[in-house]
């Protein structure tokens, strides 16, 4: 065997269209083929099959395609080539004439329709490009979608009516205009998200991090900066609500805050001969500078950065207001972080209390749960003031309910916190509701009315989900510390209600009024939420 030079990579490199690849030595000639390169002095050197694997180990490890050309005839192979997708000669021609068998491969790209759900990771994971997201796989009707073969040049006369320059943009016909999901499409960065998010729903946090960490170096302060265009984009908000996506960005992004748990992609590098040597200038250290530093070094390059200002980072590091974070604290923690949290806060303490005031009410918010948790809990050991306790910027009322209810509910129950803010993007009366609930669910608040109430199954014969709405918001009016509860069936109804001072529960077009465990009333089903409404007029323990 021998290893050659590579033409397609350089021959590319003169239209100003390379890879960046090192040209020289992917190409392995084999047999009679390794023989022809040295004796009419076409370059290269023989190498021994260990030196081969070598090669190909390093091809796979930077997505290349292996090929085998064979076009000499069964098992009469004389050359195995490591393409880079970008520019080979045989993989662009085989898109041009949609006849993957020209150039085939150990890799082949194929979807089993009946199992695909459009989630992109597939095109997230190809290493060579082979696969798109958008491309259809049937009609609306159902049928299969029967893309265009052109005939190869040896079947019939060649001509410019053969071939388009065109060719990549028309071999995708009958796809979707994105391209990709439309969260992806939102993304400023472009990140895989369908991806990242079915690999923390299993539990695989350090792999979501790494494909983030291919489209973004910074996930961690863009995870509390992001505006979340990608979950307005969500079409999953059209069923009920947006997917909360940055949250769980977030989550996975803190893994890059611990030394003991960041993300550091191993450096592979595109070249037979090591890294290279050629030196690489970077002016400005934001975002953007050290992001090309970040990508420059993965693929075996030393840049070096240039910036005007004491530190690099740009906005990372000046953007945030030091009235929010001070930079020297995000610098100590290496971002934000739970301690630099409350370090901060007591800094200003300080301040104050030089000052000659000591009437204080402290808040430390995060829309980080664990985090804010956390930081309660460290406070709380360092100082006696009033602590204002909440989780910032939680979300809607479904998900902002559901997350300051874990947060303040961890906080409260150990103790801490003195006042009570629920953030909700929603009408602030129901902020205010949903603090009540928080604190008597704890046994912290007493008065008003608490309502329990079943789920559905299959003895419920009435409309409950309605009839607990319409509960609810009747016993808004009334100030007794009593607990209701609605149930959906007469037959369990009784005995599950036993613990309420009243319950109501429905039958088939009928239901009962019970109070303490006991049926003190029937009536029609339409008529249960005025005898209720009349108990309440008049209750007595």
């Amino acid at each position: 065997m021998q290893q050659v030079h590579v033409t397609c990579r350089r021959s590319r490199l003169t239209h100003d269209e390379g890879c960046a690849d090192d040209p020289e030595g992917w190409c392995v000639a084999v047999g009679d083929m390794a023989d022809y390169v040295v004796e009419t002095g076409k370059g290269g050197r023989y190498i021994t099959k260990e030196e081969a694997l070598e090669i190909f180990k390093k091809a796979e490890d930077n997505g290349f395609v292996h090929q085998i050309t064979n076009i000499d005839g069964q098992d009469k192979i004389f050359a195995i080539c490591n393409c880079n997708v970008n520019v080979c000669y045989a993989l662009r021609t085989s898109q041009l004439f949609n006849t993957p068998n020209m150039s085939r491969s150990a890799y082949v790209a194929e979807v089993t329709k009946e199992n695909c759900v459009a989630c992109g990771r597939c095109v997230e994971y190809c290493p060579a490009g082979a696969v798109k997201l958008g491309q259809k796989l049937c009609t609306k009707a159902g049928e299969e979608v029967k893309y265009p073969k052109m005939p190869l040049p040896s079947e019939q006369k060649w001509g410019s009516h053969m071939w388009s320059e065109d060719y990549r943009d028309k071999n995708r016909i009958n796809c979707y205009d994105t391209g990709t999901a439309p969260c992806k499409t939102a993304c400023p960065a472009h990140i895989a998200v369908q991806g990242y998010l079915k690999m923390a729903a299993q539990g695989r946090f350090m792999d979501a991090l790494a494909l983030i960490k291919k489209e973004n170096p910074f996930p961690a302060v863009c995870g509390h900066v992001c505006n979340r265009r990608c979950e307005d984009a969500c079409t999953r908000g059209t069923i009920d609500e947006a997917i909360a996506i940055d949250e769980v960005k977030k989550f996975i992004a803190m893994q890059d805050l611990k030394a003991d748990t960041r993300y550091i992609p191993k450096k592979v590098v595109p070249s037979t001969k090591g890294s290279f040597d050629e030196k690489v200038a970077i002016i400005g250290g934001g975002p953007a500078g050290l992001s090309c530093a970040f990508y420059l070094a993965e693929k075996g390059y030393k840049p070096t950065v240039f910036e005007k200002n004491e530190k690099a980072g740009g906005m990372l590091v000046y953007g945030i207001p030091s009235f929010k974070l001070e930079k020297d604290i995000v610098e100590k923690y290496n971002g934000v972080t739970a301690k630099g949290l409350v370090e901060s806060a007591l800094d200003k303490v300080k301040i104050i209390e030089d000052l000659g005031y000591d009437n204080l009410v402290i808040s430390i918010k995060s829309s980080d749960v664990l985090m804010c948790v956390k930081a309660h809990e460290l406070i709380a050991e360092q100082t006696n003031y009033p602590l204002h306790v909440g989780i910032t910027e939680s979300g809607t009322i479904f998900s902002g309910s559901i997350k300051s209810s874990i947060g303040l509910g961890l906080i409260l129950n150990q103790g801490i916190g003195d006042t009570i803010r629920v953030s909700l993007t929603d009408d602030p009366v129901r902020e205010v509701e949903a603090a009540k609930l928080i604190l008597r669910t704890l046994g912290l608040r007493k008065g008003g009315i608490e309502v329990v109430s079943c789920p559905t199954c299959g003895r419920t014969r009435i409309d409950l989900i309605g009839l607990a709405s319409r509960v609810e918001e009747l016993v808004k009016n009334y100030d007794l510390d009593i607990k209701i509860a609605v149930m959906g069936c007469v037959v369990n109804g009784p005995g599950e209600a036993k613990e309420a001072d009243l319950g109501i529960a429905g039958g088939d077009g009928c239901g009962v009024l019970i109070k303490h465990g006991e049926i003190v009333k029937k009536c029609d089903e339409d008529k249960l939420l005025s005898v209720l409404k009349e108990e309440l007029d008049n209750w007595q323990a």
